[in-house]
């Protein structure tokens, strides 16, 4: 596994890493910036305002990659590929299925979610457009 030096193997992970890191947050940026000067302060608000139900989601199929990453990068080092293939496609679909289930959940529940956020007026019209066009 190791026929390069480590910090070369360091970089070689980390790199397309930090690169999928950057475009998630120029994402948020660009999506805040072209929200706020053509839909104005409220759309961008109703954005902002939306945003902790991303961030779970987010950091629940994050904690699902990196849980399972480490669990088959161990097995690898073991030499136990069918293993590794086995525990890669649990993961793969164990996140699929959460995605469906918690996405309905939330388009069932939005009137729900936007009371506990305490959303409401105007800015409860446009985070219901923005959420359910996701």
């Amino acid at each position: 596994m190791l026929e390069q030096r480590p910090y070369k193997l360091f970089l070689k992970y980390i790199i397309p890493s930090i690169l999928g890191l950057l475009a998630i947050s120029s994402a948020t940026i660009v999506d805040g910036y072209f929200v706020g000067n053509y839909v104005g302060e409220i759309g961008l608000a109703s954005v902002n305002i939306t945003y902790p139900i991303f961030s779970i989601l987010f950091g629940v199929g994050l904690m699902f990659a990196v849980g399972s990453s480490v669990m088959v990068s161990k097995l690898l080092g073991e030499n136990k590929i069918d293993e590794a293939l086995d525990v890669f496609s649990k993961a793969i679909i164990s996140v699929s299925i959460f995605s469906i289930v918690a996405c309905g959940l939330v388009y069932v529940n939005i009137e729900n979610i936007f009371y506990l956020l305490d959303i409401k007026n105007e800015f409860k019209n446009n985070a219901n457009i923005y959420l359910r066009q996701f």
